[in-house]
């Protein structure tokens, strides 16, 4: 038969070969030189490895790769796939491979999400790369469709740090050019000008004001481009430059270097978990042997989760077998049983959270000494025994567990499903029951000293592994009652708690009990425990079932199997062996707890835990490292800083603690004092590491100390050549150099007009080092910032716009900006006239062959001109020369109108001012919105109604409807194709009416929309739409609607309150209504686009706002409901929903439909107006739909207003 590395649980025997290196080989032998063997071509594999090798490509090390294709036959590839999907099993020893399980899994999510607009399968493409890498992330923001940018993605990810990159982070992804498929996105490789759209690098061109003749990656582009992305989605703009959150790299205006390392690393993930391919060469080699494992071990196992005294929860677990079937070793005269343990703690997305191993990732080696031979004999013809424990946190998990015998290769299983409880849970709920051979009271507990597992304070339980009784004997039953917050008072108020007990055959109940619970014996954490007895005095041998619920816990009631055998003597108890365990009190058990809530990604309740445990041992190092760790993790950098900066003093020369300050202050934007770290790290540390050195070039480069980067970088590379991403962010850095030192070596004659004579002569001149004059830049631009602490410096802006447009325009023997012409346009601006006249030579006569410029100034926008009028002549150097003296001075350029307007402007509104909504030409729609934002003037051309609804969103938004109708008889149809239609346009701007500072303009919108004739009735059009997700608050919409034909529009500007669906309260959404059943779209909502109806996710209504429905007509609705409890045990919702039809005239009920009970927060409801024969004489009503939470019990009320009409009103 053919053997696999994968333990098959199955009936019959199972095989796995295990790699056996003799121990003759020396260790060099093992890097064996693979051009010894043949390399054979992908392609020229059989088609069972060639999809093989596609499927793990991903994962696959390059080292593991080569040995595979020179594998000679089929036999040596099966032991090669064997062997690679063993060396990653997570809990080897156990029949179940996490890391198969988990790649296949995502193998197939990535084909079938990712390769819908690709050729090409979706595992292949940059998100089905990382999706295998790194699973699916915690969030996703979709930008599909922006006025600014290109569609984007950006995954937030939180991650096992075992992995090698940080626990949180972004990555992103874009469409080149606005098509095809998504490409990863690197914000040194790419940078943020690459998601910009044409109509987002105008705004930055725009806004950048002349620095369009740096180069690429010149600051003023970075903050430009930055700002428009930021109005696009903060995300994005975050994301654009640096994927690490909380990083510092706006500071210093760069993308950051950092999170294309941190791509390389995601990238390098494979190597890291498997960092060499020693494993494999026995392959080729021929040395392998098999080693065969049989589930033949009768082994029974018992598990249950219990929370301790302390408020610790434990899986208390026992293993039951015949002694005879374990190792028993005779050695002296000395008796020792041996067996080995493996077992795993596993959630639903196959993460391990918790494993039972031994050194080196093998099962533990469980030894246990038996005195004498008489005992040895007993325990070999009777039962054995195996209890222990394991710390663990509160959740839904698998739970996994292998008992063998490593001699006989014999092993027994087991699995799991455990729900482990919470301290104080939000609502009362219980233990799953745990049947016991036997318990003792202890005489005292000490919550400091070690104790045996089942030990829960004083009370000591033996479980009943096997679950079998005599029928002479009393069932013992054990569990555990939570109570929630108060919740002893409140089950006193409510006439107590009982717990109720049955035992039951072939589903019919046969004896059982009803026992009140002791609120009395709560501990301090709520918990109850509870141990009771059932006589099984009677009944016969068989199968039972027992059931046990406690008053007041929702969840299902649970059933446990019981056998009852005939009834017989004293049964001869089992040899047990009992692992002493530290109390849950020990540092340790926090620890071990705090790496659990890491792996799952709850790093505040991780770092809750562990304060908890340094609070009892403030020196343990182990959990000092860890807490670091998370800070880190968690963004919080100050702490970090705070607290290591008190243990450096005391170790001063720890490599450790240096980095960590080191990160720390990366992390804060403090680069400079994380090189200092880093280079200190360096001197006192051993060999340096690629990732190491990654880092360290990364905050020179964030520092702009570009060449250092590069330095770094070439060193990295030379260590690990294997790291392309490295090597690109070489060549990004070899080119950026260049050109940020063509920048700095032109500075001082950009700005030589405003630079002080100090600055010249004393500071610019003297400066030797690329770094000198990048400090000097700085500096300098910040001493003359009109509003300094915010992102824009308009004194830098608009000169660095005008130097831009004097090198444009007057080229010469000298760069533009240093010709007269471009001196006195830099300092005075844009001259009122330009005109030419006949040169004149020095006698003031005319030169026929050649012509003066004149420009004319209006001298009461700028004190500094004396005359009107300025004269340029032609000089020897084929340029114009100033005629007459001229202040050009930072002075003269500050005193100009443009330059104070601008600044003035500027000062009492810090942020982004105004919008650019009417800064085009002049049209019909932008003239309107300027006297509606302006003066407040309305234009009134159009009949419009409009009315707003508001829908849950993700990221706590509220997606914002605005549904509008436009009056038809006002409008110029284009008649074309037998179909007359009218072009509208939809413009305006959304506004925040921020409390402290004014309304902020959100985003303008201009869109083209067509109705036809047959849209609509006589006076109106049908109903259109249009909507954008928005934060809680309150906004103004300024906006109108124009006939492009005959430019007739009207404005209109309405507040309107956005309302939070996140507040955790029972919360209805608007109520949409129609007459058909929604249509269901595959399409993602464009918020750059007008529909018909009204568009909500995927489903689209064709509906009128003025919601007029005939008497015998059918009302579909949709609304959502958030904010809904989810039933304990299932985690649906129970939402009891009961629509009411009530008069609007008196508020009569005119009639009230069946509740309907819904399970889903999105509810869809049929509203048949015929059944109530009320409405046939017409009128005004509302529907009134009454929506209970039966989980919470809490209840809401919404409604909707409507209007039934009757034949004559049609007419």
């Amino acid at each position: 038969m053919k053997l696999s590395f994968v333990t098959i649980v199955a009936i019959f025997a199972v095989a796995s070969f295990i790699f056996a290196v003799p121990s003759t080989w020396p260790a060099s032998s093992q890097q064996i030189s693979l051009d010894t063997f043949p390399r054979i071509d992908p392609e020229d594999l059989p088609e069972q490895y060639r999809v093989w090798l596609g499927e793990v490509n991903v994962i696959l090390t390059t080292r593991e790769r080569e040995v595979f294709l020179r594998c000679e036959n089929d036999a040596q590839r099966d032991h090669f796939i064997d062997g690679f999907w063993l060396v990653r099993d997570p809990t080897p020893g156990t029949p179940r491979n996490e890391a198969r399980e988990q790649h296949y899994e995502r193998l197939e999510y990535a084909n079938f999400q990712f390769g819908r607009d690709t050729s090409r399968p979706g595992s292949q493409t940059d998100r089905g790369r990382v999706h295998q890498l790194l699973g699916k992330p915690m969030d996703i923001n979709r930008l599909a469709n922006t006025q600014a940018a290109y569609p984007a993605e950006i995954w937030f990810y939180n991650v096992d740090p075992r992995l090698g990159v940080p626990s949180y982070f972004y990555v992103a992804f874009y469409k080149y050019l606005g098509y095809g498929e998504y490409i990863l996105y690197r914000p040194v490789g790419d940078g943020p000008m690459k998601l910009l759209n044409p109509a987002g690098v105008a705004q930055v061109r725009e806004l950048t004001y002349g620095w369009q003749d740096m180069p690429a990656g010149a600051f003023g582009e970075m903050q430009a481009a930055y700002t428009v992305l930021r109005e696009v989605d903060f995300e994005l703009a975050h994301a654009a430059f640096s994927l690490i959150p909380g990083e510092g790299s706006l500071v210093s205006g760069m993308p950051s270097l950092a999170s294309d390392v941190l791509l390389g690393d995601i990238q390098n993930i494979p190597n890291r978990l498997v960092p060499t391919a020693a494993w494999a060469y026995p392959v080729l080699t021929g040395i392998v042997e098999a080693e065969v494992r049989f589930e033949t071990l009768p082994v029974t196992i018992s598990a249950a989760a219990f929370i301790d005294p302390s408020g610790v929860p434990f899986i208390h677990y026992a293993a039951q077998t015949e002694g005879g079937r374990l190792n028993l070793n005779n050695y002296e005269d000395n008796y020792y049983l041996t067996f080995e343990v493996a077992g795993s703690l596993t959630d639903e997305q196959q993460n391990v959270v918790a494993d039972i191993q031994g050194v080196a990732g093998r099962p533990k080696i469980i030894e246990q000494a038996i005195e004498g031979e008489e005992n040895a004999r007993e325990v070999r013809s009777g039962s054995f025994v195996f209890m222990d424990q394991l710390p663990t946190i509160d959740g839904s998990f698998r739970f996994d567990l292998v008992i063998e015998n490593n001699v006989t290769n014999e092993f027994g299983h087991a699995q799991f499903d455990l729900s482990v409880p919470s301290v104080r849970p939000e609502q009362l709920s219980s233990s799953r029951p745990l049947l016991v051979r036997g318990f003792e009271y202890l005489d005292s507990y000490d919550p400091y000293s070690e104790r045996l597992p089942f030990q829960l304070g004083r009370l000591s339980l033996f479980p009943a592994v096997d679950s079998t009784y005599s029928s002479n004997e009393s069932l013992n039953v054990f569990h555990q009652v939570y109570l929630p917050p108060g919740g002893e008072d409140a089950t006193r108020t409510s006439g107590g708690l009982r717990a109720n007990y049955r035992l039951e055959f072939e589903g019919g109940f046969l004896r059982g009990k009803t026992s009140p619970i002791d609120l009395g014996d709560a501990d301090p954490q709520g918990t109850i425990n509870i141990i009771t007895s059932l006589d099984l005095d009677g009944l016969a041998p068989g199968e039972y079932q027992l059931r046990v619920d406690v008053d007041n816990d929702d969840r299902e009631p649970i059933y446990v199997p019981v056998h009852i055998k005939e009834p017989q003597g004293d049964r001869e108890p089992p040899f047990v062996r009992a692992q002493q365990q530290i109390p849950a009190t020990d540092p340790r058990i926090g620890y071990e707890r705090a790496l659990q809530y890491r792996v799952m990604g709850r790093t505040e309740s991780a770092l809750d835990t562990l304060g908890s445990a340094l609070s009892r041992e403030p020196d343990f190092k182990t959990g000092l490292d860890l807490q670091t760790e998370l800070l880190m993790e968690a963004g919080r950098y100050e702490e970090v800083d705070r607290l290591l900066v008190l243990r450096q003093i005391e170790n001063p020369n720890d490599e450790d603690l240096l980095i960590a300050l080191a990160r720390a202050n990366a992390g804060l934007g403090r680069h400079y004092n994380a090189i200092r770290y880093y280079e200190r790290a360096r001197l006192v540390g051993g060999e340096e590491t690629p990732d190491f050195l990654n880092a360290l070039a990364a905050e020179y480069y964030a520092d702009r100390q570009v060449a250092r980067a590069h330095e770094l970088l070439e060193r990295s590379s030379e260590l690990q050549p294997d790291q392309p991403e490295v090597r690109r962010l070489i060549d990004q850095v070899l080119a950026l150099q260049d050109d940020i030192k063509e920048m700095l070596e032109t500075f001082g004659n950009r700005v030589d007009l405003i630079m002080t004579g100090a600055e010249k002569d004393d500071q610019w001149k003297n400066l030797g080092t690329d770094d000198e004059r990048r400090a000097f830049v700085t500096k300098f631009w910040a001493g003359r910032d009109p509003t300094p602490g915010t992102s824009d410096n308009e004194f830098r802006e608009i000169y660095m716009r005008r130097v831009q447009t004097a090198a444009q325009r007057y080229p010469g023997s000298v760069p533009g900006y240093m010709t007269d012409r471009g001196k006195v346009y830099i300092i005075y601006g844009e001259p009122e006239e330009k005109a030419i006249r006949p040169a004149t030579n020095t006698e003031r006569q005319p030169v026929d062959t050649e012509t003066d410029i004149l420009w004319r100034y209006d001298a009461g926008k700028n004190s500094y001109l004396e005359q009107d009028e300025i004269t340029f002549s032609p000089d020897t150097d084929g340029d114009y020369s100033l005629k007459s003296s001229l202040d050009l001075t930072a002075s003269a350029f500050l005193a100009g109108q443009e330059v104070r307007d601008l600044i003035d402007a500027a000062r009492p509104n810090l942020g982004p001012v105004g919008t650019r909504i009417v800064s085009a030409a002049a049209t019909p729609d932008r003239t309107a919105m300027q006297r509606l934002l302006e003066e407040g003037v309305r234009q009134q051309d159009l009949a419009l109604q409009q009315e707003f609804a508001f829908f849950p969103a993700p990221e706590n938004n509220t997606f914002s409807v605005v549904a509008f109708e436009v009056g038809k008889a006002e409008l110029t149809a284009n008649s074309a194709a037998n179909e007359s239609t009218t072009t509208l346009r939809a413009f305006g701007l959304f506004l925040h009416k921020d409390p402290e500072l004014g309304e902020r303009p959100l985003r303008p919108f201009s869109i083209d929309f067509t109705i036809t004739d047959d849209e609509g009735t006589e006076k109106e059009s049908s109903t259109h739409s249009f909507g954008m997700p928005l934060p809680p608050g309150t906004y103004r919409l300024a906006w109108g609607v124009m006939d492009t034909s005959s430019g007739r529009l009207t404005t209109s500007s309405a507040d309107f309150e956005v309302p939070s669906f996140s507040t955790g309260a029972l919360m209805p959404s608007t109520i949409v209504a129609s007459r058909a059943e929604p249509t269901m779209q595959t399409d993602v909502v464009d918020i750059e686009k007008i529909y018909s109806g009204i568009r909500v996710g995927n489903a689209h209504f064709d509906t009128d706002i003025d919601r007029e429905f005939a008497s015998t007509e059918t009302i579909e609705l949709l609304y959502f409901v958030t904010g809904a409890q989810p039933a304990p045990g299932t985690q649906q919702l129970r939402l009891e929903v009961t629509p009411r039809i009530l008069r609007e005239t008196d508020g009569e009920n005119i009639g009230t439909f069946p509740a309907e009970i819904h399970d889903f927060f999105a509810i869809g409801q049929q509203i048949p107006l015929s059944e109530l024969s009320e409405l046939a004489a017409g009128g005004e009503y509302r529907i009134e739909i009454h929506i209970k939470d039966l989980v919470s019990g809490t209840e809401v009320v919404q409604t909707l207003p409507f209007r039934v009409i009757t034949p004559r009103d049609m007419h």
